[in-house]
C-alpha cells in the first residue's frame, strides 16, 4: 500500500524557498506603517454607545498614520457620536479597520 510521510500542502522541492519568502512577507508585514487609531480611553464606549450601520456607508476621511495624515477613501462601518470606525484599503491592497474623530469624516 502507498505511504505518503510528507504533510499536505508542503513543497518539498521549493521548500527552503518557500520558508524563506513566507518570512520575507511576515517581516515586510510587521515593519508595515499602521495607521493610528483612537484608544479606548478616547472611544469612551461606556459613555458614548456605537452604532451599527445596516449597510457600508462610503466616506472620506483623514487617517493618521505613523509618518503623516492621509485623505483616504473608505467606509464607515460604525460609529459614536464623537467618532467613526472605517475600513480602507492602503496603497498595497492591504485592508485595514481604524477608529477615527467623526470631525475628520465627509460622506461621499
Amino acid at each position: 500500500m502507498f505511504e505518503y510521510s510528507g504533510a499536505m500542502g508542503t513543497n518539498r522541492r521549493y521548500s527552503d524557498r518557500a520558508d524563506r519568502n513566507m518570512a520575507l512577507r511576515a517581516a515586510e508585514a510587521a515593519a508595515r506603517p499602521r495607521p493610528l487609531g483612537l484608544t479606548p480611553l478616547e472611544l469612551d464606549l461606556s459613555n458614548n454607545p456605537v452604532t451599527e450601520g445596516s449597510e457600508a456607508i462610503p466616506v472620506q476621511a483623514w487617517v493618521t498614520w505613523q509618518t503623516q495624515p492621509v485623505l483616504t477613501k473608505a467606509i464607515a462601518l460604525q460609529w459614536t457620536p464623537r467618532a467613526v470606525q472605517l475600513e480602507f484599503k492602503d496603497s498595497s491592497g492591504a485592508t485595514y479597520r481604524t477608529w477615527v474623530w467623526a470631525s475628520a469624516v465627509d460622506r461621499l
